[in-house]
């Protein structure tokens, strides 16, 4: 999967890890994990997959419409990843590509 953290944001009880990995080689995948700000090592906690949806907020603010899911999880003793939504996300692309312009790349 080849994770990377390309930034961290501390808020009040909770932190925020802006990354992205690789779900196959080559395709990338942007997301926001949302986890809280103590964590006691060897602490297990229970770990949300939060796809969103789409968002009238536009490409590079799409999962801003849900930071409040996210943070609200952390400061309540889970892990959230928060991935983006394809085309609406950090990486363009074609929503409808595969089907509508016979683009499986």
């Amino acid at each position: 999967l080849h994770p990377t953290v390309t930034r961290t944001v501390e808020g009040k009880g909770f932190v925020v890890e802006n990354l992205h990995y690789q779900s196959r080689p080559g395709l990338y995948v942007t997301a926001n994990l949302y986890r809280p700000q103590a964590i006691k090592t060897g602490e297990r906690l229970p770990a949300i997959l939060y796809v969103c949806g789409h968002s009238g907020m536009g490409r590079n603010g799409n999962k801003a419409a849900f930071q409040s899911h996210g943070i609200w999880f952390a400061r309540h003793g889970y892990v959230c990843l928060v991935v983006d939504t394809l085309q609406l996300g950090e990486i363009p692309g074609v929503h409808h590509g595969t089907a509508r312009h016979r683009m499986s790349h």
